[in-house]
């Protein structure tokens, strides 16, 4: 119909072309990858671009030791890094595809907030869970992803929804990357991304009501998650959540970065 094609024609022409500021990211990205793979200003190493120099313990003086200080770009900087030629171009196709939907749907400020708090996030996450010695766009991108999947799902008064293959890919490249079998991988980033994305997207929706139970529902999601995490600080061998408050463990001469590097 002609009702059906319209709606089509628009929704495929959010796609179309790259909007300005998956532009803008785009282009420091790459920068980013130029000058710290191909060495040019000797800029080899950028530890002024992770999150942190020291293994992040909660409730240590390593906590985000330098954010602490007035160096609060590194909880958004690690983005910008990337460990090879690949990882950058696949992180930069669907941050344009994702992004430029986005900001042509609802506007450039929208998307900046969107981003800014899924990096923050993720960053903080993975951190916190592995080593601070990582970098890259895919925590971002799964929140983006995250976003137009639950949006169009739950909200009603939109004429879209992503494809099925853009689902599945996303979700299956999710699930492999937690196999193992690409290396290290900032899986971390990747969920929390997704959490904060999807979050963000199913609440825009309008679809979440006081009176429907699922606040409740969250709540009773949210404690047994917590008391499984204290369960597995305390009976699993060398294994600690230190990221939750009070389930310390680690001690702080661990403060040398692991030198592992894990990209996402």
């Amino acid at each position: 119909s002609v009702v059906a094609d319209s709606a089509r024609v628009g929704y495929e022409r959010n796609f179309m072309g790259t909007a300005y500021g998956p532009a803008v990211l785009l282009i420091i990205c790459i920068g980013v990858y130029i000058i710290t793979e191909f060495n040019p200003l000797g800029w080899r190493r950028t530890p002024w671009l992770l999150i942190s120099e020291y293994r992040i313990v909660w409730g240590t003086e390593f906590f985000l030791r330098e954010v602490r200080e007035g160096q609060v770009w590194r909880l958004i900087t690690p983005i910008f890094l990337h460990g090879g030629i690949l990882h950058i171009v696949f992180n930069m196709m669907w941050l344009r595809d994702l992004g430029s939907f986005i900001e042509n749907r609802f506007g450039a400020g929208y998307l900046a907030g969107l981003i800014l708090a899924s990096a923050i996030l993720s960053n903080v996450g993975q951190a916190l869970w592995g080593s601070p010695d990582f970098g890259g766009m895919s925590g971002v991108n799964y929140a983006l992803f995250g976003f137009l999947w639950m949006c169009g799902r739950f909200d009603r008064t939109r004429a879209w929804a992503l494809h099925p293959h853009i689902v599945y890919t996303m979700i299956g490249w999710f699930i492999v990357c937690y196999t193992g079998l690409f290396g290290n991988i900032a899986n971390t980033a990747h969920a929390v991304g997704l959490a904060v994305g999807a979050l963000w997207g199913y609440l825009s929706s309008g679809h979440l009501r006081w009176g429907n139970g699922s606040p409740l529902g969250f709540s009773f999601a949210a404690v047994p998650s917590y008391d499984f995490i204290a369960h597995l600080d305390r009976q699993v061998p060398g294994l600690h959540c230190s990221f939750l408050p009070g389930l310390g463990g680690t001690d702080a001469s661990e403060a040398a970065v692991a030198r592992a590097l894990e990209w996402f």
